[in-house]
């Protein structure tokens, strides 16, 4: 359909038109309220009249997906539901930084074939229509996504630099720690409480020891691991049995795992383990690549106990690392206990996690038999669905660790992970399902309409339902698009929305949050 072509506007009449700002930084010339002034003006010096305004306040300029300022206004101008003529944006940049200068283009397109105009008020070219300002336009995109990218470069080297003097970029402190200014003149300033900020661009943030109740614990932690030989499950409940909490939530095995092997516990500074560029996936760098700085905070335990957690640790993975080692393992509990279950391995502190088995067995039950041991009918499939939880919970912990360590702040509520900002994805555990009516094995995505969730993330398991598919994390608002039976040999449906690890979970829920 070719674009609609209309008459140059006619200053003998008022025209109607709809302003559309955007702010991605606190810089004073592109804030709402400067945007929206110089648009009026140039509204009320060429007769018009602005009679819908459309903003994206700190909105990130790079995707339409995080601008729901933008993508309404398409939608309602492609839907032909606005009532007028032209919309009035300050500049081309506010338009959008998009890296492909074609997509810019081809949302002002979208417009221009509804008959509606794009103005940019700021710029030469304004409302002009010639070949040549097609030609300036094109540039100023160009420029506009070059910007960012020349953006994101320098703040990644900025912080490396501010990283490699010993310095915080950003997360969490950890149990134990608290964050605290440092001054430009070296001195130390005020704690900085959680999701505070800093007050001056020249000022830095460092850590130092907690409460004196909470270094106890960390010291408790690194002596029953390695002189008690307790595993980071059984430590983990001795916590909890105790009423200790870690910021308000249970210990779990992964939060006592993240303080034994974490080097800021011995003052060592490490960041950069992960790249990520504007809109692209974080990127998991090898070790040499990191960025470090000995000595940076004071620590709160020795080098020695640090590196003789790391053997224990290393024993441990080599002691178990072999099939017979395990079944022995197995055969012990039987010996003892005269049965098998899940529930029995995981009270053993020896044992490894579930998992373990399955990755060598193919399942747990592949365990079973490799004993010759069988499992009664009901239990088999009771064993199933605590397997299953267990799953579920290890995973929703390891993205909580993920997000919290570098600095999104989430909580977890009823399988709902929930942000700051408007942002709450429902998690869900889906059974690959035997083919039954529909011919085909596959999965159901049984959501809870009034869990108040923006988004779900699906946990599909594979066939058997003994290790994990993939994750599926799509708005609720796609869901009823969705057939209620996922096949799993037409997958179209959801394929945009997949995710092969929980890497690019993590990745893809902090572009999301950065839109929220």
């Amino acid at each position: 359909m070719a674009a609609s072509h209309k008459p140059p506007l006619d200053p003998a009449r008022v025209v109607r038109a709809a302003e559309y700002v955007r702010m991605s930084t606190d810089h004073q010339k592109y804030s709402i309220l400067n945007q929206s002034a110089l648009i009026h003006v140039f509204a009320e010096t060429n007769h018009m009249e602005i009679v819908a305004t459309y903003s994206d306040p700190g909105k990130s300029g790079l995707t339409l997906r995080s601008r729901p300022g933008l993508s309404r206004l398409l939608s309602d101008i492609v839907g032909g539901k606005v009532d007028f003529e032209v919309v009035l944006v300050y500049d081309v940049s506010r338009w959008g930084r998009f890296q492909d200068a074609d997509e810019s283009a081809h949302y002002e397109f979208l417009c221009r074939r509804a008959g509606i105009r794009v103005i940019y008020c700021a710029e030469q070219f304004g409302s002009d229509e010639q070949p040549l300002s097609s030609v300036l336009k094109a540039l100023k995109r160009a420029m506009a996504g070059e910007f960012s990218r020349e953006l994101s470069t320098k703040t990644a080297l900025g912080k490396a630099r501010v990283a490699s003097m010993g310095f915080r970029t950003g997360g969490i402190p950890g149990y134990g720690l608290r964050r605290k200014v440092v001054f430009g003149s070296g001195k130390q300033g005020v704690f900085l409480s959680d999701g505070e900020l800093k007050n001056l661009q020249s000022d830095r943030v460092t850590l130092v020891p907690g409460p004196a109740e909470e270094i106890a614990v960390v010291h408790r932690i690194y002596r029953d691991y390695v002189y008690l030989r307790k595993s980071e499950r059984q430590i983990a409940a001795n916590l909890n049995q105790e009423g200790l909490r870690f910021s308000g939530r249970n210990w779990t095995r992964w939060l006592v795992e993240s303080i034994l092997t974490n080097e800021k516990y011995i003052g060592v500074s490490v960041s950069g383990k992960t790249i990520r560029r504007l809109t692209s996936p974080a990127i998991y760098l090898p070790s040499e690549k990191w960025v470090r700085c000995e000595g940076a905070f004071e620590p709160l335990v020795s080098r020695e106990l640090f590196e003789a957690v790391a053997c224990v640790r290393q024993f441990n993975r080599r002691k178990l690392l072999c099939d017979e080692d395990l079944l022995e393992g197995l055969r012990g509990i039987l010996r003892r206990k005269g049965t098998l279950s899940i529930s029995l391995i995981r009270q053993e502190p020896a044992m490894p996690a579930v998992s373990t088995f399955a990755n060598h067995f193919g399942s747990i039950s592949g365990a079973y038999e490799r004993l010759g041991f069988t499992m009664p009918t009901r239990r088999r499939f009771h064993d199933l669905d605590r397997a299953l939880v267990q799953t579920k919970t290890d995973h929703i912990e390891q993205l909580l660790r993920s997000l919290n360590e570098r600095g999104v702040r989430c909580s977890l509520h009823r399988n709902v992970i929930r942000f700051k900002s408007q942002l709450a994805i429902e998690v869900l555990m889906c059974r690959h399902q035997e083919p039954m009516a529909y011919g085909c094995s596959g999965w159901r995505i049984a959501h809870r309409r009034n869990s108040g969730s923006s988004h779900v993330l699906a946990l599909r398991m594979a066939l058997g339902n003994q290790s994990m598919q993939d994750f599926v994390l799509l708005p609720r608002s796609e869901i009823s698009n969705l057939p209620p039976f996922l096949r799993a040999n037409r997958d179209e449906h959801v394929a945009a929305f997949r995710h092969a690890d929980l890497a690019q979970v993590y990745a893809a829920i902090v572009e999301i949050a950065q839109g929220f």
